[in-house]
């Protein structure tokens, strides 16, 4: 939980009032300097005990008044991971759809960098890496890394965006409204706002229709369940989408899976690129729940190429990142966390081929920088700095 004495300090002089309303307050009470009379060498009478309760009352009211106003702002838009992270914060059609849209948008941006970079390299003598295995980027490391570090360093470049959004401070902000008229050829827009760890904000617009599917009624309160067809927009480009809701049950046990699919764009046909989904499982009668959110990253024909999991996990008293990455009969895992007094850098531990490595990312303006507990070390933004030679 957050320090709430520390959230109180902070805030104290956006919210405390300031002398001249505390004298104001002394004064209407009759507490003033004139109320003390000197009844022996060196003291002073007390206010009257009439006084000193409307005092102490006063005192009392002015610390609830206090609480009500500063924590409501020191608390606000913060997501408190130790209660499970913003991923457990997702309830409903509105707030997946969201998160969908925001971090499906962030690994094509991701993807679209790494495909840019490439157009743009022509050195021969330069390595090849992939990039979230979507798109391959012709790239120079600044120093030798062993083979399973070069793969986690590829595999992390594309997904660090993600990974920020949901270590960082900030919520994932969205808003939903019925358009006047059609834009795009749809009536809702949605818009979404992610933060990365130094607290740069980052904006996606989904354009959609709703298809109501269901209507759930539980005494005078329904709530309707809805599909989407629509657009993302991504670095300029119009990304058709889809986001539904299945759900499968068989005896003590129930599956709950939520749905949203990028395409192709520009295709003939819709071809995935990129599926988000949440699964819920329900075991013994609903005594037993795992959650999960996938991705998974289809080739250009619509194969599934890498399915990667993403999930929170207490450890010690403090919550994890954890990512699965599987790709064909491999599996690959990594998690994250971040430390007090480290603003920029994650740190994180992965296993790999059987091994276990640890090492640390420091999320900078332009790019990432990682070294492992070998003392190798990589950063990405040399290979930025090339490209725009």
């Amino acid at each position: 939980m957050k320090d709430v004495k520390k959230l109180l300090a902070e805030q104290s002089k956006q919210a405390l009032p300031d002398r001249s309303v505390k004298e104001n307050i002394k004064r209407e009470l009759g507490y003033t300097a004139e109320s003390q009379a000197a009844y022996a060498p060196g003291g002073t009478q007390a206010v009257s005990g009439r006084k000193k309760l409307l005092a102490l009352l006063a005192a009392a009211l002015s610390v609830v008044l206090c609480l009500c106003i500063v924590l409501p702002i020191a608390l606000q838009n913060k997501t408190d991971f130790i209660d499970g992270g913003k991923l457990d914060n997702i309830d409903n059609a509105d707030e997946f759809y969201a998160y969908s849209a925001a971090s499906v948008g962030t690994l094509i941006s991701a993807a679209q960098s790494a495909e840019s970079a490439f157009m743009k390299t022509t050195d021969a003598n330069r390595r090849t890496a992939s990039i979230g295995k979507a798109h391959t980027l012709a790239i120079s490391a600044p120093i030798d890394l062993t083979d399973d570090e070069q793969e986690i360093t590829d595999t992390l470049d594309g997904y660090m965006g993600l990974i920020e959004s949901l270590l960082s401070d900030d919520a994932i902000e969205y808003s939903s409204v019925e358009l006047g008229q059609e834009q795009y050829g749809y009536r809702y827009r949605m818009t979404v706002t992610v933060s990365d760890m130094l607290g740069n904000p980052f904006e996606y617009t989904m354009y959609y229709d709703k298809i109501l599917t269901e209507i759930e009624t539980d005494g005078n309160e329904s709530e309707e369940e809805y599909a989407i067809n629509g657009i993302l927009l991504v670095g300029g480009e119009r990304y058709p989408v889809s986001g539904e809701k299945e759900t499968e049950s068989e005896e003590d046990e129930s599956e709950l899976s939520l749905l949203f699919t990028a395409y192709r764009p520009n295709t003939a046909g819709k071809i995935p690129y990129l599926r988000m989904e949440q699964e819920m499982e329900e075991e013994d009668g609903g005594k037993e729940t795992e959650k999960f959110f996938l991705y998974t990253l289809y080739d250009k024909n619509g194969r599934p190429m890498e399915t990667t999991s993403v999930e929170y996990e207490q450890e010690e008293g403090e919550l994890e990142l954890k990512m699965t990455v599987r790709r064909g009969e491999t599996e690959d895992e990594l998690w994250f966390w971040r430390e007090e007094g480290h603003k920029n850098v994650l740190f994180a531990r992965a296993q790999i081929g059987g091994k276990e490595y640890s090492f640390t990312v420091t999320v900078e303006k332009d790019g990432y920088r990682y070294e492992f507990s070998d003392g190798n070390i990589y950063d990405d933004r040399f290979d930025k700095d090339d490209d725009d030679d």
